[in-house]
């Protein structure tokens, strides 16, 4: 009887005692799962935190080399340049970047996959540039999310944003602003002796009434449209590569659109024949003080003439005059004319580098509309003619 007790209360203790122990086994096994989350969670911060100093670093490192290339050239490369994958000096051939940085994967925080790049723009004809990026989180005083390098440094979007300027329509100009914003594009405005015009080519694919204008990027397209007198416009195309810079061509026929004349902003227009005298009369010989100064192998003497605050620079790359010893752009009227050539009735491309040729709204005769144009090879004077209207040139608009 008592060795029977005892077995029951040996087993009693044994049964006891293994309870005990499961209890322990799942306590432990809860804190170990705990540890495992809570390492994991380190683990995915720590890579993010990795991914994010790498943004920060490639950036600077980006910085650095656009820095580098703005001093060898006297501007920021170009979106084709940068699309290359690296960063190489225009004019002396000097590698300052081998391969452009790419972000690293996945996108962390607020930043989508979009965002998640290295978006370099070019800004105000290669005098500055903005690479959009985002970090997913927090990097000194800035929130995490979308960023924007600068020559200045990094700001937060947010930033940018609130310090933007506020550019007026052109159609609402008012005395004294320097630049306006016409279909989604800011232009620099300039005063030449009594004329106020656009700084540069002209690059809107509406009317001012918002109509389309015809886009015609093929030669047969381009052709059909001057032969049945209709309008269109182009992109001026080089080696395949559009150069916006150069703005886009239209032929007359986009420039009358039936007489109505609204190719510019409201309060602005297409110059008269008249108007191309004046500034032929005020310009007199001294064409080099209407062209940009960006030349191809550009010498010491015609980078030192440049009066542009951008400065002249020496490249192979369009947008850019043709190489001449004697005669180069100094830019000191702010015209910035630009040699966009000519888009020829039959589609094709000619005279890039070597003329910026402009419309006005006069016609000749019914075949020929008068034009005014100036070239690489001379500083005498301006050249106004009348030429083909099938033909797709250039157009500054003028204030009223």
């Amino acid at each position: 009887m008592f060795k029977t007790k005892l077995n029951n209360k040996t087993m009693l203790s044994q049964r006891v005692f293994k309870a005990f122990t499961l209890i322990e086994l799942l306590v432990v096994i809860a804190i170990i799962g705990i540890i495992a989350i809570m390492a994991t969670v380190a683990l995915q911060q720590a890579r993010q935190g990795a991914r994010d100093s790498k943004r920060v670093a490639d950036t600077k490192q980006v910085s650095t080399a656009l820095e580098l290339f703005y001093n060898e050239n006297g501007r920021y490369p170009t979106t084709e340049e940068w699309d290359s994958g690296s960063m190489v000096s225009s004019s002396t051939g000097e590698v300052f970047m081998y391969s452009i940085p790419e972000a690293p994967t996945p996108a962390d925080g607020p930043c989508s996959s979009a965002s998640n790049t290295y978006a370099y723009v070019p800004q105000n004809d290669g005098a500055s540039y903005t690479i959009d990026f985002c970090t997913g989180k927090q990097i000194s005083d800035m929130p995490g999310g979308a960023k924007q390098v600068t020559p200045g440094g990094i700001l937060a979007i947010e930033e940018i944003e609130e310090e933007a300027p506020l550019f007026i329509s052109c159609s609402e100009y008012v005395l004294g602003i320097e630049e306006c914003e016409y279909n989604g594009y800011i232009y620099n405005l300039v005063q030449v002796g009594d004329q106020l015009w656009f700084a540069e080519n002209l690059r809107t694919d509406k009317y001012n009434d918002g109509t389309e204008i015809p886009y015609a990027p093929d030669n047969l397209s381009w052709s059909n449209a001057g032969l049945a007198s209709s309008e269109a416009s182009s992109w001026v195309s080089v080696g395949g590569l559009l150069v916006e810079e150069y703005g886009m061509v239209y032929n007359w026929f986009a420039v009358s659109h039936d007489g109505n004349f609204d190719l510019c902003p409201v309060g602005w227009s297409v110059p008269s024949r008249q108007d191309a005298v004046d500034f032929q009369t005020y310009v007199g010989g001294n064409l080099q003080k209407t062209k940009s100064c960006c030349q191809e192998s550009a010498s010491q003497l015609a980078l030192d003439a440049c009066v542009d605050p951008v400065g002249g620079c020496s490249t192979s790359v369009h947008p850019r005059w043709n190489s001449h010893a004697s005669y180069y752009g100094t830019n000191e009227y702010g015209f910035s004319a630009l040699s966009a050539g000519v888009r020829w009735g039959g589609g094709s491309y000619n005279n890039l580098g070597e003329m910026a040729r402009f419309w006005t709204r006069d016609s000749s005769d019914s075949t020929n509309s008068h034009d005014f144009s100036i070239w690489y090879t001379t500083n005498s004077s301006i050249y106004i003619r009348a030429d083909s209207t099938r033909a797709g040139y250039s157009v500054r608009c003028l204030k009223d």
